[in-house]
């Protein structure tokens, strides 16, 4: 499977001088972090930078930094709507159901979910979600249990999770939203939410089963580490005839799978 670069256009931000960034790539989610930081406002100017969105895999500390939610003003942002369509597109392209921008590396609360019931895509974006009100009984999912896109090492586990919850959330226009989900689709909203405080699904387990997703995944980055090694110290040593050429291709589609499995790339992760 080819590796796909996932590309949004955006609106970067200006400078506190209100000139242009002169490097062209500087990270506008960062430099509206530091505006917000400042207390200063921002005004959003049409350009042609592009900002990259690619899945953050554990144990990557992105996955613990916290995140702060979207200003109001900007939500109907050109930045805002596309990171969330980048983000859709992401969560189709790996086949799952549900992912937050903590997973993305973006610094904002928002999450995207889609069950895709009976085939059907019915994309859900939540911006500065919060949880108002929550049931009393506990659900979870038993075979093979919760897993996440974030962790791609092959391991699910069952998480004990609300079985229904109330959310609060903004749409595009900041019109303020809240509803009920119940069953599989609050396991979903509970298990992204849990990204955007800083918690992996993994957290919400035992220490044993923890510990067993832990050495799981050190086991694969370490086979995929070796396997990397080996295959470029093979494609250096050997000899520059037609055969050895194609030994060398078939050694770097080898490795260029494993990282694709390391890196969440594989579609059976």
């Amino acid at each position: 499977m080819n590796e796909e670069k996932i590309v949004v256009e955006v609106t970067p931000l200006p400078c506190r001088d209100g000139s242009i960034p002169e490097n062209p790539d500087a990270d506008p989610l960062v430099n509206l972090v530091d505006e917000l930081a400042s207390e200063q406002p921002v005004e959003l100017i049409q350009t042609a930078e592009e900002f990259k969105l690619g899945l953050v895999i554990w144990p990557d500390p992105t996955l613990k930094a916290p995140v702060m939610n979207f200003p109001e003003e900007h939500l109907g942002s050109p930045l805002v709507r596309n990171t969330a369509d980048k983000m859709l597109e992401l969560m189709y392209h790996y086949k799952g159901v549900g992912l937050a921008s903590q997973q993305v590396s973006v610094p904002f609360r928002m999450f995207v979910m889609d069950q895709q019931k009976d085939d059907v895509k019915t994309p859900q974006i939540f911006l500065n979600p919060k949880v108002t009100e929550v049931g009393d009984k506990f659900i979870q999912v038993n075979h093979p249990g919760e897993g996440c896109l974030s962790f791609p090492y092959g391991f699910h586990s069952p998480v004990p999770r609300l079985e229904k919850l109330e959310l609060e959330w903004l749409d595009f226009n900041g019109i303020v939203h809240h509803q009920w989900f119940e069953g599989a689709e609050a396991i979903i909203v509970q298990h992204e939410m849990d990204h955007l405080d800083g918690y992996c699904f993994i957290d919400r387990l035992s220490w044993m089963k923890r510990n067993l997703a832990i050495r799981k995944a050190r086991r694969i980055r370490a086979r995929y580490k070796k396997g990397m090694r080996r295959a470029v110290s093979a494609m250096k040593n050997a000899p520059r005839t037609p055969e050895h050429n194609l030994k060398r291709l078939q050694m770097f589609e080898n490795a260029q799978r494993a990282k694709e499995r390391i890196n969440g790339l594989s579609d059976q992760s």
